[in-house]
């Protein structure tokens, strides 16, 4: 797989919660994409997807747990080992 590419365990909640935070619904989750070259995804942005990502998977993520969090495949991977 390409790193450009969607990755398959990247749950299509997790893209629709991206697109609905973020407030564009055009837009392409990879799970390189980095806070940082993401348009919006400011740390207010961030809260509200650490948010929404607990809320609709039914998990807590401590406080390192989010300060860690840069890319979407590290949150895919965080969702994946909490959601048992």
């Amino acid at each position: 797989m390409n790193s450009h590419s969607l990755r398959p365990d990247i749950d299509p909640r997790v893209v629709e919660i991206f697109r609905s935070v973020i407030g564009n619904p055009a837009l392409e989750i990879r799970s390189d994409m980095h806070r940082r070259n993401v348009s919006g995804w400011d740390s207010m942005a961030h809260i509200q997807l650490i948010l929404a990502v607990e809320s609709q998977f039914g998990i807590k993520f401590t406080a390192g747990e989010i300060a860690k969090l840069t890319t979407v495949g590290q949150l895919s991977d965080l969702i994946g080992a909490k959601a048992v």
